[in-house]
């Protein structure tokens, strides 16, 4: 009778034991699943829906849209950032830095007119060496993806 309970309790415990174990290269995969051009391309778009939600409503608030240097230091952007930030890209970059390399091989230029009534945007994956994939969006929120010419979009 006590063999069954020692049995279900050596189970547990092994399997809790395995737990820290196999975390680790779930974490590993997940970083590497941010190498994939497609999970790349779906970051800089998540990032893009961000930036313009945060620009959006720094307008409604302000009357005008703002530079990266601004928008990125806001009370509006690092809690959008965090809590609806694409979760490979989260567990990769922390918060974005300064442009134009914004995180490791991704440059942000975000052109804010004069009048702080426009502005456009373009979000370069900079390892994408042999078809230079961007995304671009402008004050309308409309994002595009594109690549270099000779490229399949």
């Amino acid at each position: 009778m006590k063999k069954p309970r020692y049995l279900l309790s050596a189970a547990v415990a092994i399997l809790l034991l395995g737990l820290p174990f196999s975390a680790t290269p779930q974490f590993q995969n997940r970083i590497e699943v941010l190498q994939v051009p497609g999970e790349r391309h779906h970051f800089a778009v998540h990032l893009l829906r961000i930036i313009n939600t945060v620009e959006a409503e720094h307008h409604i608030k302000q009357g005008s849209y703002v530079s990266w240097d601004v928008l990125r230091t806001t009370a509006d952007f690092s809690p959008l950032f965090l809590t609806r930030g694409y979760q490979v890209g989260m567990q990769v970059y922390n918060q974005p830095g300064p442009a134009p390399e914004i995180f490791p091989g991704w440059s942000l230029r975000l052109n804010v007119s004069a009048d702080g009534k426009g502005y456009d945007l373009i979000l370069e994956d900079l390892t994408d060496k042999s078809c230079g994939y961007a995304a671009v969006t402008d004050e309308r929120g409309v994002i595009r993806q594109s690549k270099t010419i000779d490229c399949e979009i």
